[in-house]
């Protein structure tokens, strides 16, 4: 189960993710952190020290969230994400969006 703990600044949102991020997340970033994203003008912080598991539907979730932020015009930076599951997350990044290769972790 994927909780998040959520802190909204004037010019930032940080995003502290607890749990894993499975095809059982799919729903709460799909109603919740979707959402979020549609912000303007804000720099986004996804926190993954406490995220136990992310599977490629976990993945894909984070693309999409990934997507809108930088549809946005916004900027998106990832703390504490596993090293395996940080060049898993950057190959897909690379495939879908060779355009906007460049990531912050």
């Amino acid at each position: 189960m994927l909780t998040y703990d959520l802190r909204v600044e004037q010019e930032t949102i940080s995003i502290d993710l607890k749990g894993n991020i499975d095809m059982r997340a799919a729903e709460l970033f799909e109603n919740g952190l979707f959402v979020i994203a549609d912000h303007e003008n804000r720099t986004f912080f996804l926190h993954f020290e406490n995220v136990e598991n992310v599977d490629s539907k976990g993945l894909d979730c984070i693309i999409k969230m990934m997507r809108k932020v930088r549809a946005r015009g916004n900027e998106i930076y990832i703390a504490n994400m596993a090293a395996d599951t940080r060049l898993l997350l950057l190959e897909q990044w690379i495939q879908e969006m060779p355009e906007a290769a460049v990531l912050s972790f």
